[in-house]
């Protein structure tokens, strides 16, 4: 996976809700993706990236929070 470590203000991510710490997984479209893991992470950059005023597909997950809690 490729972690997000920073989102640029009135980025395109940031106006469709990417947050640092998500974690991108796949790329490419719903019908024809790859996993991060499969295309290692030169590639997997190289595939998010593009000149501008093009688009990217992908596909990521948001780690949650671990709730610690005690039971009596």
């Amino acid at each position: 996976a490729l972690k997000v470590i920073n989102v640029m203000k009135d980025s395109p991510a940031e106006k469709a809700g990417i947050l640092v710490g998500d974690c991108i997984v796949t790329v490419g479209t719903e019908g024809d993706n790859t996993t991060i893991s499969k295309l290692g992470y030169d590639q997997g950059l190289a595939q998010l990236r593009g000149a501008s005023g093009t688009y990217a597909e992908f596909g990521y997950y948001r780690p949650r929070p671990v709730i610690l809690m005690s039971l009596d």
